[in-house]
């Protein structure tokens, strides 16, 4: 994988494998896309990402608001955190 600029840089540039034992050979071309290469490990990360940018650009979101999602963080926006016991 290309090296990122950011973190959030690297939602939606996940690597696709090809799964050959799946279907004969000849008969289809199978490939799987790695979610997992995601920075959180999910799909998710790509719709965090765009219900923020969406937010953001037409104002509903603005710095120094908050947010639990790593993309506001990237865009100056606080992130408070709590991790469970």
């Amino acid at each position: 994988m290309p090296e990122q600029k950011s973190v959030i840089d690297s939602i939606g540039n996940t690597p696709v494998v090809e799964l050959r034992r799946v279907a004969p050979h000849g008969y289809a071309r199978v490939v799987a896309k790695l979610e997992s290469a995601n920075p959180t490990g999910s799909m998710k990360d790509r719709l965090a990402r765009a219900i923020v940018e969406r937010a953001a650009g037409d104002g509903r979101l603005a710095p120094g608001g908050r947010s639990s999602s790593t993309r506001p963080a990237q865009r100056g926006f606080r992130s408070p955190l709590s991790v469970p016991r």
